[in-house]
C-alpha cells in the first residue's frame, strides 16, 4: 500500500510538480529550446529546401512531358464520340468542342484524317527535348454488320513535323490486332 500514487505518476518518472517533463525545465533554463528554434530551424530549412525545390521541378518536369499523352487521349475519346454522333470523325480539334486550342503549353495538337474510318491525333512538343505523341482511332466492322471503334497511343521522339504517314492495314479486320505505330514510334502505356 506504501506504493500508492494518487496522481496515477509512477514513481521516479522525472516530471515536476507542475507536471511537465524535467527536460523541458532544463533545458528552457539553458536557453537550449530558443538556440535550437534560432539556429536548427534554419539549418535544416537550408539542408531540405533544395530536396524540395528539386522534387516540385523533377514533377513539373513529369506533368509537362505527360501533357501530351493526356491530351491526345483526350481527342481519341473525343473522336470515339464524334464517330458515334455523325458517323465520321473530326477533322479538326475544335470541332470536337473539347475547350482546348490547337496550341498548349508545351504541345501543338493536330488532327488528321486518314480515311473514312480512321483519324490521327498528334502532339507535337515545341521543345527539341519533348515526346511526340501520335494517337489513332479506327473503326472494326464485325461480319455481322455492326462496328466498333478501338483508339491506341503512339509515342515516338521530338519532330517538327507530324509523324509520317503510315501504310493502313486492311480496317475491318482489325479486331483482334494494334494498329501499327509509325516508324521510330513504340504504342504508349
Amino acid at each position: 500500500m506504501g506504493n500508492f500514487q494518487p496522481s496515477g505518476e509512477q514513481p521516479g518518472e522525472g516530471r515536476t510538480s507542475k507536471g511537465l517533463p524535467v527536460w523541458v525545465w532544463i533545458l528552457s533554463g539553458c536557453g537550449c529550446i530558443t538556440a535550437v528554434g534560432v539556429f536548427g530551424v534554419p539549418i535544416l530549412l537550408a539542408i531540405a529546401l533544395p530536396f524540395w525545390v528539386n522534387q516540385v521541378d523533377h514533377h513539373a518536369d513529369q506533368l509537362e512531358a505527360n501533357e501530351g499523352k493526356t491530351y491526345v487521349g483526350s481527342l481519341n475519346r473525343s473522336q470515339q464520340a464524334y464517330f458515334l454522333e455523325n458517323e465520321q470523325f473530326s477533322d479538326s480539334v475544335a470541332a470536337l468542342d473539347l475547350g482546348i486550342a490547337e496550341e498548349i503549353a508545351a504541345h501543338q495538337l493536330q488532327v488528321t484524317l486518314l480515311n473514312e474510318l480512321a483519324v490521327r491525333n498528334v502532339a507535337s512538343p515545341k521543345d527539341s527535348s519533348g515526346t511526340t505523341y501520335a494517337g489513332f482511332v479506327w473503326i472494326v466492322a464485325l461480319d455481322d454488320g455492326s462496328s466498333f471503334s478501338m483508339a491506341q497511343v503512339c509515342e515516338g521522339p521530338y519532330s517538327p513535323e507530324p509523324p509520317p504517314r503510315i501504310e493502313l492495314p486492311p480496317l475491318p479486320a482489325m479486331a483482334d490486332a494494334p494498329f501499327p505505330c509509325p516508324a521510330g514510334f513504340t504504342l504508349s502505356d
